[in-house]
């Protein structure tokens, strides 16, 4: 019967043979998947089906070739002896003495006298204790010696991102690197998309795929928002035709809505042999895609209209202290607020006389700051203060102005209000504010301003403190006379 540490160590042995031989081997193949992984990076992104038949055979044959001789370093290969386990065991375990060779060590002299025996037997002991550490460690590649460059890193990641972009198709992409061309009516693969806008926040929607064939299966229609990008694209196809009908009156058959279907051929893109069309969607449609009358798909997309947004005046104007005022105000869009603004006009006299042809000021307006960027609902309290504007004093209408992020505007209901005006004490101070007002208001009729401020400047030493503000009246006046 064998004893625990021959046992013990046999096993390691067996490990540690197995460990050598693994490594030589992924190291002697690693010139073959090197090959077999670039062939396979080609044939997923589709460059032997723009190949043609005598350079597709002939890249056939030269990777083919390039395998064989990748295989050569496998003649090689050998089955690790026990010497090689030993000194891996050994190295691995980081023991001293070599403890698993010197196990293996016999008694020079089998009939020794009994003192010689007994420290062999206290030798072997020791050996056995260091017996239960040794280790025959992990395999490890010697890849990064072969290759410092990591080009292997490199290999790996254009599998991986040209596997995830061609999930569902790979067996048409390995039919078209083994498969010779078939006469042009047999149609050519394609690539399909809808690109919601980006404000939208909604995800890309795959046409083409057999996950995409699975869920449009089970839908049979497709919800995308207005403005969304359609996108297809065809390789090696011959006469590839995009048509788009409007759905009809209701109870209409598909032959009714293609009679007012709108065709278009898919051109080729610049420089390259693959066709390409992009379009956008703003109605309900019916997309149909062929190639020389075979029809290779066809997708119902119902387009959910981008809503205008919507801004109201919620409450009461509330004057401030200053001669501001606050305006309470609510906002709302489908897909988020971009902007919102504040704008008057002229609400005109009693008789609702606007003047706004003959203004030559610009109204007053503000715009009004959002709490976050973007907000579908928003509301809040505006503060403005337009005391200083030639239209203070005015009866104006206010009316808010929403916009979304399409372009898209949207506005409140007026509300008329009297723009505050600064209070004067002294009495020129306040003829003068209401010249200026009614300047504004009717600038053709100057010249009545001009006979007013003549009549203040008859009496100076009534009005006027500082001769400055008597100049600078009389230079207005003059100005406006001229």
């Amino acid at each position: 019967m064998i004893d625990k540490p021959t046992a013990r160590l046999k096993r390691k042995l067996i490990l540690a043979k197995g460990a050598i031989a693994f490594e030589g081997l992924w190291t002697a193949l690693y010139p073959a998947l090197m090959v077999a992984g670039l062939a396979l990076l080609l044939v997923l992104i589709g460059v032997p089906a723009l190949l043609p038949v005598s350079l597709k055979t002939a890249a056939a044959v030269l990777f083919g070739v390039a395998f064989v001789a990748a295989l050569w370093p496998l003649r090689r290969l050998r089955w690790p002896d026990d010497a090689a386990a030993l000194r891996r065991i050994e190295i691995r375990s980081g023991l001293k003495n070599r403890p698993a060779t010197a196990w293996q060590d016999k008694l020079a002299e089998p009939q020794a006298d009994p003192a010689s025996r007994a420290i062999w037997m206290v030798h072997k002991r020791r050996m056995a204790e260091y017996l239960k550490s040794l280790k025959a460690g992990w395999p490890h590649s010697g890849l990064p010696a072969r290759d410092p460059i990591a080009l292997r890193s490199a290999l790996v990641l254009g599998l991986i991102v040209a596997g995830f972009l061609n999930w569902g198709q790979w067996d048409r992409r390995l039919s078209e690197a083994v498969s010779a061309p078939v006469k042009a009516s047999v149609a050519a693969g394609f690539d399909a998309w809808i690109t919601p806008p980006a404000y939208t926040g909604k995800p890309p929607i795959l046409l083409s795929g057999a996950v995409a064939e699975a869920r449009l299966a089970r839908t049979r229609q497709l919800h995308v928002p207005q403005g969304s990008l359609l996108v297809v694209r065809l390789n090696g196809a011959a006469q590839p035709v995009l048509t788009m009908a409007e759905p009809g009156a209701a109870g209409a058959s598909d032959e009714d809505a293609a009679q007012t279907a709108r065709s278009q051929d898919i051109p080729k893109s610049r420089d390259s042999a693959v066709h390409e069309v992009r379009t956008k969607l703003n109605e309900t449609v019916t997309v149909s895609l062929a190639d020389r009358g075979d029809t290779l798909a066809r997708w119902r997309i119902t387009v959910i209209p981008d809503a205008a947004p919507s801004a109201e005046v919620a409450g009461e104007l509330a004057l401030t202290p200053t001669g501001g005022f606050a305006v309470p105000w609510k906002a709302s869009d489908d897909y988020g607020i971009a902007g919102l603004e504040a704008h008057f006009r002229l609400a005109g006299d009693d008789t609702g006389q606007l003047f706004a042809d003959a203004l030559k000021y610009d109204p007053p307006q503000s715009a009004i700051s959002l709490q976050k960027l973007n907000p579908r609902e928003a509301d809040g309290r505006a503060f403005m203060d337009f005391t200083a504007h030639p239209w203070a004093g005015t009866k104006v209408e206010l009316q808010l102005e929403v916009r979304d992020q399409a372009g898209q505007k949207g506005f409140s209901a007026p509300v008329r209000l009297t723009l505050p005006a600064r209070n004067f004490s002294k009495l020129l101070a306040r003829a003068v504010v209401e010249q200026r007002r009614q300047l504004v208001l009717r600038p053709d009729d100057r010249q009545v301003v001009v006979r007013t401020l003549a009549a203040l400047m008859a009496w100076p030493d009534e009005l006027f403190t500082k001769s400055a503000h008597y100049l600078g009246l009389r230079m207005a006046a003059s100005r406006l006379y001229r």
